[in-house]
């Protein structure tokens, strides 16, 4: 403990430095701080909070709105007692200019600070539970590293006012006061875990917190930079909180309005389909009173992100482009109530109260699962909603299978919005041209299985806006460049054998396809041991020390490493999975290291993340997931260990990586791909055309990825030297070629 500091009993801003004299020497060698204040006194400490969270200290604040409420807010509050209510009132007040922009922005920076993955600031607010009764508004307990405490406890301070008083006792543990010390924490504990008598406690909601933080992300300053700045920084909420779309993202909008408000967006990873998909709804809830949006996602986790998004540009958007709503509802098996709910909100959707003139609900958002939208009891659910227009937004809509297709794509949407980076289906015509005659238009019922852009039966677009990813990065500039490293190994004699040995098979099974024979699971076993010995490559492993020693020298950071789970031979119970055998890599470099697989809770997966982009895990490996939906934007590296034939895959894989972050100021990317050079079959013609053609579709991926990189003719002379191998035009390569001209 600081000797030098022996604080006096009574302490008053009229008469005292209170900083100076008292803050600055109780907060030093502090290892956790509790405070109950309100806004004034946690904005004069913020020069402190900034030090203190610099060493590694622990905060827990209590935020006492009483002197910002009115008698009607109290009770307002006391009868709804909801989180949305609290949401509302606080960004209300960020956005009106109550609290300053300086102290949002530091409260947003440590908000993302983390020791051990626990977060260094935990915020409540608290309201008062009766406008009469006044509870302390000052409540300070300091921890220190040797055991000592020090607390403080005080009377009322007004807000907002530059003449505003601040007086408090002090206690500490040195001073044989240790009972007073008790007391004080008792009373900040109980007002934590919300059993105080006088207030209610509530987390600061989800929106709140994520607005705080995009205010930190949105200024790219450091601790220390908001430190220096301090003094300066005297600029108004209004000045950051403006939502604009992006160009690109207006003339989406325009063009769906354009046709009948229906089509499918195919824009590349990371240009903001979500955002986009928002001013539609916000469009079609200004021309109707009565709407209901469904937004339907491939997987829970999906869900929750759109939801946290929705919250995000809702509270950011002006007047305008907000979107008006009565009710959300979450449908999927996290929410076992859903369905109660969802009988609940119909009654009220479709029923008028007895002297009302509309129903209780008028504007209904629905957020759910593909599975649960398939579902008979949601369908049977959504077709009792009555008297509206319905609109449908289908994230990742290439996901929806043919079979699925009957169950989901229902007349009963007059909008309709499908949303992919890819919504061509993957070895899948029908499905993909199921998914255009539906999303192009509701009012059009002819089948239309041309490859032309337009349907010829209505003239109206398949797609009406596409943004692929070259125009993304260098004209719109909203993806950062890269750099496309691919590295090519070749089979060991073993591996060669079994590949041409499974090479001859799918040869033969070529041959029952060509006649139109479908082939059955078991059948299908050799392209998947091929694709699994590819995948699974032992030279693979000694090009991954390779790139760890020669490209990153061992130091390794903000890295996915996407890889298969799978062993090389299933027979042999002792042989590691790729997976494991990385895993033992990263430790021999001493590299940390945590994997995430498709089988994890998607709490731990976001937990896991969460700790690559605090610096506290230099790389993740992947197996089965990271592929789409989920937001890394501090990602600067990605080593593709594993991957399979399907577009969908590598193009999202490749959009993980290319979300600019306002946090790392990252302009760039790098994509390492390993990858096997097969050998060419020494055997019959017509099974050397098939290998030739099966390299073509690998190897015009390997084209594609280093065409938009800033590296291309690097990246493409090793491609050209195996393209010469395979007898391949390198320079022509593209579907049509080797649809075409590969027999």
């Amino acid at each position: 403990m600081d000797k030098i500091f022996e604080p006096k009993l009574k302490w008053n801003s009229s008469d005292d430095d209170m900083m100076d004299d008292f803050y600055r020497h109780a907060m030093k060698n502090c290892s956790e701080f509790q405070l109950l204040s309100n806004f004034s006194l946690i904005l004069n400490l913020s020069p402190e909070l900034l030090n203190f969270i610099n060493h590694d200290g622990k905060i827990r604040l209590i935020i006492n709105l009483e002197s910002y409420l009115t008698l009607k807010d109290i009770l307002e509050f006391d009868l709804f007692n909801s989180e949305k209510f609290l949401a509302d009132f606080l960004l209300e007040m960020i956005k009106t200019n109550t609290f300053e922009l300086k102290l949002l922005k530091i409260l947003g920076c440590i908000l993302t600070k983390k020791i051990e993955s626990n977060p260094q600031l935990e915020i409540k607010i608290a309201i008062p539970k009766r406008i009469s009764e006044k509870p302390p508004s000052i409540i300070g307990i300091f921890h220190y590293e040797n055991g000592e405490i020090t607390s403080i406890s005080g009377g009322p301070n007004v807000p907002n006012s530059d003449n505003s008083l601040e007086n408090f006792t002090a206690y500490t543990s040195w001073g044989n006061e240790s009972e007073y010390n008790v007391i004080n924490q008792s009373k900040f504990s109980n007002l934590w875990d919300d059993n105080s008598r006088n207030l209610n406690a509530y987390r600061l909601p989800d929106i709140v917190e994520n607005y705080l933080i995009d205010l930190y992300s949105d200024s790219v300053q450091d601790l220390k930079t908001i430190s220096e700045n301090f003094e300066k920084d005297d600029g108004s909420i209004s000045q950051v909180t403006e939502f604009e779309f992006f160009d690109h993202q207006k003339d989406a909008i325009k063009n769906w309005i354009s046709n009948d408000m229906c089509g499918l967006f195919e824009m590349a990873t990371g240009t903001g389909k979500t955002i986009t998909s928002f001013g539609c709804m916000s469009h079609i809830q200004k021309q109707y009173d009565r709407t209901v949006t469904v937004i339907a996602c491939p997987y829970k986790h999906l869900v929750e992100q759109w939801k946290t998004e929705f919250e995000k540009f809702n509270s950011k958007v002006g007047v305008d482009g907000k979107i008006t709503f009565d009710k959300t509802i979450t449908c999927n098996g996290d929410y076992p109530k859903w369905k109660v709910q969802f009988n609940n909100l119909a009654f009220d959707f479709n029923e008028t109260p007895l002297g009302g003139k509309t129903p209780r609900l008028n504007q209904i958002i629905i957020f759910t699962t593909h599975d649960t939208l398939a579902s008979p009891d949601f369908m049977s659910r959504l077709e009792k909603l009555a008297n509206t227009k319905k609109f449908l937004i289908i994230d990742e809509v290439h996901e929806i299978t043919e079979n699925r297709s009957s169950k989901v794509l229902l007349d009963d949407y007059e909008f309709r919005l499908g949303l992919s980076a890819t919504p061509n289906r993957h070895m899948d015509e029908d499905g993909t041209q199921i998914l255009k005659n539906y999303f192009h238009s509701s009012k059009c019922f002819g089948t239309d299985v041309s490859d032309e852009k337009v349907c010829k039966n209505c003239s109206k677009e398949f797609i009406p806006y596409s943004l692929n990813l070259k125009k993304a990065i260098h004209d719109l500039h909203v993806l950062c460049e890269y750099e496309y490293h691919p590295h090519y190994v070749e089979l060991t004699s073993e591996e060669m054998s079994i590949y041409n040995d499974l090479t001859m098979q799918i040869a033969r099974l070529e041959q029952k396809r060509k006649k139109g024979i479908k082939l059955s699971k078991k059948e299908s076993y050799p392209y998947l041991a091929r694709a699994n010995l590819i995948a699974n490559a032992e030279n693979k492993d000694g090009k991954l020390e390779e790139i760890l020693n020669i490209e990153f020298k061992n130091h390794l950071q903000r890295t996915l490493i996407y890889c298969t789970n799978t062993r090389r031979s299933e027979s042999d119970i002792y042989d590691l999975s790729q997976l494991e055998r990385v895993k033992k890599i990263l430790f021999s470099h001493k590299i940390k290291s945590d994997s995430v697989t498709h089988l994890d809770l998607t709490k731990l997966r976001l937990e896991i993340i969460s700790e690559l982009e605090g610096g506290m895990l230099d790389c993740i490996t992947a197996v089965g997931c990271l592929d789409q939906g989920v937001d890394i934007p501090s990602v600067e590296n990605a080593i593709i260990m594993a991957s399979t034939g399907n577009p969908k895959q590598y193009i999202q894989r490749r959009g993980r990586i290319l979300r600019k972050s306002k946090l790392t100021n990252k302009q760039k990317a790098f994509i390492y791909d390993i990858l096997v050079a097969p050998p060419l079959p020494e055997l019959d013609e017509e099974l050397r055309n098939i290998e030739r053609k099966i390299f073509a579709k690998e190897l015009l991926r390997h084209k594609e990825f280093a065409e938009i990189s800033n590296n291309e003719e690097e990246a493409t002379s090793k491609m050209k030297t195996i393209a010469r191998k395979f007898n391949l035009d390198f320079d022509r390569l593209d579907r049509d070629y080797i649809k075409n001209e590969l027999l």
